[in-house]
């Protein structure tokens, strides 16, 4: 019989990492490690009006499924309203962002399948601190990750 590493496949709430940024908190669930560099899930909790702007991932494709709340999505020239039991595929090269409508706080799940070179985790702890306004730091994280953000930002 195979025995498993509890910290590798069993996430619960209180052991997820949290980290806070951009007036947003993320939670990691499976991480690049537990997962063998295959994949990475987390949760995002946003307030209303939150969100992520337009930006374009080069290396991989990610996926959102809403737990809570009402999301705006422009996906190309696209745009969806996500409700709670929506998925939404995020194809890799295909530009796209999110918002939070509405007057509550949106819970959503992300699935992102991770390229060999790629380091999110890095990525959005170096995002803790951050303001709205420090564009250039944050393009310069997302960019090691090959991910660019449009310019000047925009949200759906």
């Amino acid at each position: 019989m195979t025995t498993l590493d509890p910290a590798r496949v069993h996430v619960t709430p209180a052991d997820a990492e949290k980290l806070s940024f951009l007036g947003m908190d993320l939670y990691w669930l499976i991480t690049r490690e537990m997962s063998d560099g295959a994949f990475a899930q987390f949760l995002h909790v946003s307030p209303p009006g939150t969100g992520v702007p337009m930006h374009v991932h080069h290396a991989e494709p990610e996926s959102m499924y809403v737990i809570e709340g009402e999301v705006v999505a422009r996906l190309g020239d696209r745009t969806v309203t996500c409700h709670p039991g929506d998925a939404l595929m995020l194809p890799q090269a295909v530009p796209h962002g999110w918002r939070v409508a509405g007057d509550a706080p949106a819970r959503l799940h992300f699935t992102v399948h991770l390229a060999p070179d790629t380091d999110w985790e890095t990525m959005f702890r170096g995002l803790v601190g951050l303001a709205p306004t420090d564009l250039d730091a944050i393009k310069t994280l997302a960019a090691r990750n090959r991910i660019d953000f449009f310019d000047p930002p925009e949200m759906p």
